[in-house]
């Protein structure tokens, strides 16, 4: 087979590839030695390694992010990489921007996955839908589960709207502000003591997470710290939930919910 130089249908179209003398000269079908298709140098690059990345100690331009918010970045890419499958399993589905108002958003799980259902309409109709399509492959879920689970919304919302009514009927409000006052006897624990403590847990995780970042800088390879760092950053999401929880803790007397259900508008 001849080469593809040699084919005079070759050069259509390609005039102006060699207008210059340079050009002939370095061209190889001018000197009648062609080079071969796959033959020549092949020119890969690839990533360096941590420690032989060399960083400017001057700014090029001002920071979008931070040094920190970079590497925690990394770090949480690379701890969901070096999960494999078993950390992607565990990773929760994310909320979406909708145009539409879906009621149940965020508190409907599917009985087979236990994974949050999404809102979707279908013929004039709101359902929540649990796709088999959108599952991490390998996963235990999969054995048994239909390729997609479908609950409407009215028949969620009808039942919900019935178990109110019976719940805040006139006859059953002395039993609901009995419950409503039980499930506070927990919250009163929330003491200052409980805020320090939980201070400390989040300064002590923070701390932590500063450490892994300044090794990982020196050049320490993130793949043996993950369990470490994914301890860390737990406990940090443990103790700011809790700062969060105690700062926005308001509870209610018997007095007060008697008052709101027993005057409510009618």
């Amino acid at each position: 087979m001849a080469p593809r130089w040699i084919i005079p249908t070759y050069w259509r179209g390609r005039s102006g590839c060699c207008s210059s003398p340079a050009s002939v000269l370095i061209s190889p079908p001018y000197a009648a030695r062609p080079r071969r298709r796959g033959a020549g140098d092949v020119v890969r690059f690839r990533k360096a390694a941590p420690e032989r990345v060399v960083r400017s100690r001057k700014p090029a331009h001002p920071a979008i992010v931070t040094v920190e918010e970079f590497v925690e970045a990394q770090l949480l890419r690379r701890s969901r990489a070096a999960g494999g499958f078993a950390a992607g399993r565990k990773l929760e589905r994310g909320p979406k921007n909708t145009k539409r108002v879906y009621p149940l958003r965020g508190r409907v799980r599917c009985g087979y996955c236990e994974r949050r259902m999404e809102g979707t309409p279908r013929n004039m109709r709101t359902y929540y839908r649990c796709a088999v399509r959108t599952m991490v492959p390998g996963a235990p879920a999969l054995n048994g589960h239909p390729t997609n689970v479908y609950l409407p919304e009215e028949a969620a919302t009808k039942a919900l709207n019935t178990w109110l009514n019976d719940l805040f009927a006139r006859e059953n409000v002395d039993r609901t502000v009995s419950a409503l006052v039980a499930s506070q006897e927990g919250r009163k624990n929330s003491t200052p003591d409980a805020k320090d403590a939980a201070k400390k847990r989040l300064q002590e995780a923070e701390g932590k997470l500063r450490r892994f970042q300044d090794a990982i800088a020196a050049g320490v390879d993130p793949t043996a710290m993950v369990e470490a760092i994914n301890e860390a950053q737990a406990q940090r999401a443990a103790a700011q939930a809790k700062l969060e929880n105690a700062a926005t803790l308001r509870t209610t007397c018997r007095t007060q919910s008697d008052r709101t259900l027993h005057h409510r508008p009618t």
